[in-house]
């Protein structure tokens, strides 16, 4: 894996060695969880950011609406193990 330097304050640092020896893992690990967390969180603001925006046009959610009762109305297999209760094809 390749690896970069990060530049952080003192402070910062004991923090993180503390958090990750209290939490039975290395700095690099805490850190990477913590940016995985963050790229998360960032995509679901953006999908929030954008369902607000649909919903802000009436034309496009209308659309949507429309769009969703069309897929709604399918007869689709179900599959009761499946977490969208859609069989896989």
């Amino acid at each position: 894996m390749a690896s970069s330097v990060v530049r952080i304050d003192s402070s910062t640092h004991a923090w993180l060695s503390e958090e990750a020896e209290r939490k039975g893992t290395s700095v690099a690990t805490l850190i990477s969880e913590s940016v995985q967390k963050m790229k998360e969180a960032a995509f679901w603001e953006r999908a929030q950011q954008a369902a607000l925006a649909l919903r802000s046009d009436p034309e496009a959610w209308a659309a949507e609406k429309q769009e969703r009762r069309l897929w709604e109305s399918l007869d689709l297999p179900v599959d009761q193990d499946s977490p969208t209760g859609r069989r896989e094809r």
